[in-house]
């Protein structure tokens, strides 16, 4: 198996079960780094800011589903119930599992409030990227300036392209860091580092 992880489960020293699981938060890890690193060569690029918010989104969707499971796994005795409740529930947005998950727990609100304001900006940003709508930015000046490829970096940018290179993109990039993090704190799980293995034949 190339990436995603064999889960045993043991009961009295005994494996009573054994689940697969694809991995897909190992990829998207991958593609979110190889994103970042391409923008510490070439920060301007306005495609690598929409591959580290894209894949980041997707990081985030597919590391907040691994733990909210093993989160009902691990709150509900019954993994009939476990199961059936994660069925129901697997569709939900980031925002419900995580208010599913602090129900009850002594977290502090305004963090909670703060956090889930980082996702709704990220979510918002991914979905714009998704569902592209420009418009045109008026700049008013002499035609004469446009005549001159050096002026044209003085034009005002769109609000979207504001959000892909620069300061704003790093604080993007450093909120989904914080997330994952805090995606271990709310759920009480901890991300388990799933590891790359092949096999091949000789």
């Amino acid at each position: 198996m190339k990436d995603g992880s064999l889960k045993l489960k043991f009961v009295l020293g005994q494996i009573v079960g054994a689940s697969t699981n694809a991995g897909l938060d190992a990829v998207y890890q991958r593609m979110f780094d190889a994103a970042k690193g391409k923008i510490r060569r070439a920060p301007n690029k306005v495609e690598h800011g929409i591959r580290a918010i894209v894949f980041g989104a997707f990081l985030l969707e597919a590391v907040c589903n691994e733990l909210y499971k093993d989160f009902l796994e691990g709150q509900i005795p019954n993994p009939r119930l476990a199961r059936a409740i994660w069925s129901a529930t697997a569709r939900l947005a980031i925002p419900e599992k995580l208010r599913i998950a602090t129900t009850g727990r002594a977290l502090d609100k305004a963090e909670i409030d703060r956090q889930m304001g980082k996702i709704k900006a990220l979510f918002d940003l991914r979905n714009r990227l998704a569902h592209f709508k420009d418009t045109d930015a008026v700049w008013e000046v002499d035609l004469n300036l446009l005549t001159d490829p050096e002026n044209w970096f003085q034009a005002p940018e769109p609000e979207l392209m504001k959000n892909l290179t620069g300061s704003r993109l790093a604080e993007h990039i450093a909120a989904i860091e914080d997330l994952l993090k805090w995606f271990e704190c709310v759920f009480g799980v901890r991300r388990r580092a799933l590891k790359s293995v092949t096999r091949g034949r000789r």
